[in-house]
């Protein structure tokens, strides 16, 4: 490892254990030198970690938040235990995230004389996209006031840089990081989930759907697909729904399907223990069916964004993803799998079956997808671009951001 480069702060208004991106921010900048504080706040009744940190970095979550208003209290007391930490702590650059995180950012920079970084992943574009009160307070103002003095934004997903830019009125484009995992996420992940080891037995080939598990966003038709699969696949759903009638109506349509069998749910796991239930897998799918009104700036612009496509390739999965123009550049092009154009469960189930079945087909997408991991979907090559500015002299190369 070189020598201490400097010291530097990632800031979320949310449980980075909850965001693996900053938790493989915070490892990739440790391995580089930086010596790093990941600040957040815990969520009541979230305490399982889905991304761990290593001991070398600093994780300190002064606030446990819950709902209703009061968490707007709660903020305003996390802005200023943070405003009063950078005062203290001489950052060389802080980098904040989201729509909450980026006041904090341009305040933290103000005090301290840091420079700041506005790294964005969840896109609020709408006002359907914030809460009532959020709306009324005026959030998305502050996050476009606070990126226009940013020295730094970065964005996961070319699309939603772009809608960003024109809401700020910034002309210079971001920097885009994909979300991908660690180059060392699968090392040492040698044993399977024996809760897999078992449906393997019965069903060889399997079918990975991982994240929130909402029936209207392709969960529900991907279970009506299964009667069209190969007798011997089954399903592995890895997550959880986003609340108990959700996953009450899912297990009563796998039942009155007569699947039960075929289908493993096996809750939300942590970051680290994905390698041991994906790995075993030979698909991984994820699913945007259309809506009525069409599909929100998320969903419509996963391609980048979503962590778990580039998850299924690090384990050599092949890849059924949404049919959007991202994606058809990013994953049809190149090869790396295809995308599911039509979402009636019969042609889904023999698109999948065709997948599962064309061996050496499917067996040559599965070993470009790890190679191409390997070679640029991993976090570290992404985020070199950014390494490249935060360890510039004190005045950015390229400039700051014209306005």
């Amino acid at each position: 490892m070189p020598g201490v480069r400097g010291r530097i702060a990632l800031v979320a208004f949310g449980d980075p254990h909850l965001l693996p991106p900053i938790r493989n921010t915070a490892v990739a900048l440790t391995h580089r030198g930086w010596r790093v504080d990941t600040l957040g706040i815990r969520w009541a009744g979230r305490s399982a970690p889905v991304a761990g940190f290593p001991q070398e970095v600093s994780v300190i979550l002064p606030y446990e938040i819950g709902p209703g208003i009061a968490q707007h209290l709660r903020y305003l007391q996390f802005l200023s235990w943070c405003v009063r930490r950078a005062r203290r702590a001489h950052y060389d650059w802080i980098i904040a995230y989201d729509l909450t995180g980026a006041p904090i950012g341009r305040a933290m920079a103000t005090v301290s004389g840091a420079r700041w970084a506005y790294h964005n992943l969840d896109l609020v574009a709408a006002p359907t996209d914030m809460s009532r009160s959020q709306r009324l307070l005026g959030y998305k103002a502050r996050e476009l006031a606070a990126a226009r003095r940013a020295d730094l934004i970065v964005f996961s997903q070319h699309a939603r840089a772009r809608i960003f830019m024109e809401q700020a009125r910034i002309t210079r484009a971001p920097l885009i990081v994909f979300n991908c995992p660690s180059r060392r996420w699968n090392d040492g992940v040698d044993s399977l989930d024996p809760r897999v080891e078992a449906l393997r037995e019965r069903h060889p080939r399997l079918v990975v759907y991982q994240g929130g598990l909402n029936l209207d966003r392709g969960l529900s038709v991907l279970i009506e697909s299964i009667p069209h699969w190969p007798a011997d696949a089954a399903l592995v759903l890895v997550g959880d729904a986003p609340h108990a009638g959700a996953t009450a109506a899912a297990r009563a349509r796998i039942t009155a399907l007569a699947l039960d069998d075929r289908v493993l749910w096996t809750g939300r796991l942590g970051w680290a223990q994905l390698p041991s239930v994906t790995r075993a897998c030979a698909l991984g799918v994820l699913l945007t069916p259309p809506r009525a009104g069409g599909l929100s700036v998320e969903l419509a612009h996963l391609a980048g964004a979503s962590n778990k496509i580039f998850e299924y390739m690090a384990l050599g999965l092949a890849v059924l993803a949404p049919s959007t123009e991202g994606f058809a550049e990013l994953i049809e092009a190149p090869g790396f799998g295809e995308l599911c154009r039509d979402h009636a469960p019969a042609a889904l189930g023999k698109q999948i079956a065709r997948l599962l079945e064309a061996d050496a087909y499917t067996s040559q997408m599965r070993a470009r997808n790890r190679a191409a991991f390997e070679r640029e979907f991993h976090f570290e090559h992404q985020l070199a671009k950014v390494a490249c500015v935060l360890e510039s002299p004190r005045r950015p190369p390229c400039g700051r951001l014209r306005r």
